[in-house]
């Protein structure tokens, strides 16, 4: 009983892999029937997504200052840590100082404009006392003049949270030159590419799996109505010069063809005895393939 359930699971198990090659041959063969519609849409995504990078990019450029804090209420033997713990408290409280309208109102007035066209932030290096404001912009002039305002008014606005500080100028960037995020033109059309191939790749599995035709031995009796006897696996044998076919003279076969027609034998002689069949006509594949009547 078991090894009956073992040969059904492992005829199962055939079938199932000899149906996934078949879908695997025929969306090679549809590929190469259709490579240049795989190829022109492939092309067209590509192209989609060239002009999307070329339309749809905006352009962001930061500029930044770095700062020493230094606190003015601070004696000398806490001095350092004073500043340290003011650099910190500085990038804590920055968000909602912004936030808030009081710093965001004072840089815009400054500006000559209702609103900062431009995002701040500001962080603090862990340990010391340095301090670094960055702003981002669609325009390098607008980063750079936004970040001076930023630089005058915040310690004003600070001074009522954290105390009277000094910020002392150590590095910036001044205006941008070139942007953060550069145009990537070769990474668009590539994942323009690869869509249209996945793309294709689908079409072409769909292809192959509504493709009417014989991929398992259910398909005989579904489709022509025809019971199965049996199949032979392709041969890889010695070909003769002046034909392209391969002969089956049992020289140099491996043991599983040789099999595979034994079972079809065994099978075509049973059913022919147990239906009374006197004579059977072997039709051939292919045109000039030869026929065979057995009697």
């Amino acid at each position: 009983m078991e090894d009956i359930m073992g040969s059904e699971r492992s005829t199962e198990m055939d079938s199932g892999i000899l149906y996934f090659t078949t879908i695997l041959d025929d969306m090679w063969r549809g590929f190469k029937k259709f490579f240049l519609l795989c190829f022109l849409l492939m092309a067209v995504c590509g192209a989609v997504m060239y002009m999307r990078e070329k339309t749809n990019y905006t352009p962001v450029y930061q500029a930044y200052s770095s700062f020493v804090v230094e606190t003015k209420t601070a004696y000398g033997y806490n001095q350092s840590y004073s500043d340290e713990t003011t650099a910190g408290q500085l990038s804590k409280t920055f968000p909602y100082i912004l936030t808030s309208g009081a710093l965001s109102d004072i840089v815009a007035e400054s500006l000559g404009v209702d609103s900062i066209p431009a995002s701040i932030s500001a962080e603090a290096i862990q340990d010391t006392s340095i301090f670094t404001i960055n702003v981002t912009a669609s325009d390098p002039q607008i980063a750079y003049d936004v970040l001076q305002a930023v630089i005058q008014y915040y310690p004003q606005v600070a001074e009522y949270i954290i105390g009277d500080t000094q910020l002392t100028l150590m590095d910036e960037s001044g205006i941008p030159e070139k942007p953060q995020n550069p145009q990537n033109f070769t990474g668009a059309v590539a994942k323009g590419v690869a869509a249209g191939a996945v793309v294709s790749i689908f079409l072409l599995f769909v292809y192959a799996s509504t493709r009417k035709t014989v991929r398992r031995e259910e398909d005989l009796k579904n489709y022509l109505s025809i019971a199965y006897l049996g199949s032979v696996p392709k041969s890889h044998g010695k070909r003769r010069k002046s034909k392209k076919t391969v002969l089956l003279d049992g020289k140099g076969n491996t043991t599983v063809l040789r099999e595979s027609f034994r079972t079809i034998r065994t099978r075509v002689t049973k059913n022919a005895e147990e239906n009374g069949i006197k004579s059977l006509i072997v039709t051939s594949a292919i045109s000039d393939e030869g026929k065979q009547q057995w009697q």
